[in-house]
């Protein structure tokens, strides 16, 4: 996720990612599949979620992967590799 994230400042080349150049990066990336619409959904959905998060890590144990995740008041939550998750 960091390097998708990460692609996708370098298309955009500063805070903004335009209509030209979400198609640009999904032509480069060979994405044929993703409208463009999508993508800025999916980037707006990450970034609203992303504001309260103070940090997340993924920990491996017996060879599955869970995300531990803190938020900013306090609160943490584990997502299990079956997708669910428990907040305390």
């Amino acid at each position: 996720m960091q390097q998708f994230i990460q692609k996708l400042q370098d298309a955009a080349g500063n805070e903004k990612l335009s209509k030209r150049e979400a198609k640009k990066f999904l032509k480069n990336e060979n994405l044929k599949d993703i409208d463009k619409k999508e993508l800025f959904k999916f980037v707006n959905e990450l970034s609203q979620g992303s504001e309260n998060i103070a940090e997340s890590k993924v920990v491996e144990q017996n060879g599955e992967k869970t995300i531990l995740v803190t938020y900013k008041d306090g609160s943490q939550e584990t997502i299990n590799p079956d997708k669910t998750s428990q907040i305390m």
